[in-house]
């Protein structure tokens, strides 16, 4: 909690705090979700604005970058069981590599936002896809509940290797 401390003085009071947790180790007797739901708890207390959820660990790497054998999506029952005990936005990570997934698992409360990372690698598809014809910026690695006060923009996504030039063109589109 040390560290949460420190961060918040130093980004001040209006500046999102996220904090990515591996909710689940995935190996017998490792850290689990039940260790995760008391950890998120005191993360909230201590001023975290958000989570965002992954699972893994050396002991099973697969989870932390997971192979076609693990479903879409593999991490949303772990966000969804935080989500029932924190008041906090809750993200997910893992394998979401469709945007009618990710829309399904926001619509189904899983999650509050989705994190993608190499399902970015299929940005063309999501480009081509946009939910309900919302016009969608694509800008990082997640949509983050803060983005919106940040930039002034709903529906704000984050692309890994999006140069600053190109985020401005983005952002100024109307």
């Amino acid at each position: 909690m040390d560290l949460v401390e420190v961060t918040r003085k130093t980004v001040g009071p209006h500046y999102p705090v996220m904090f990515r947790l591996a909710a689940d180790e995935r190996v017998e007797g490792g850290f689990g979700i039940e260790e995760a739901v008391v950890l998120c708890k005191m993360l909230e207390e201590a001023g975290v604005d958000e989570v965002d959820i992954t699972s893994g660990s050396w002991g099973a790497h697969e989870w932390t970058d997971p192979p076609m054998c693990l479903p879409p999506g593999c991490n949303a029952d772990l966000s969804e069981a935080i989500k029932k005990h924190v008041k906090i936005p809750v993200g997910v990570a893992g394998k979401i590599n469709d945007p009618y997934l990710a829309e399904r698992m926001l619509k189904e409360g899983k999650a509050d936002f989705v994190c993608i990372g190499r399902g970015w690698s299929r940005i063309l598809i999501f480009q081509k896809r946009p939910w309900k014809g919302e016009r969608t910026t694509f800008v990082s690695v997640s949509r983050a509940a803060g983005a919106e006060s940040f930039f002034g923009q709903k529906n704000l996504w984050v692309a890994p290797s999006i140069q600053w030039q190109a985020m401005r063109e983005l952002l100024t589109q109307k």
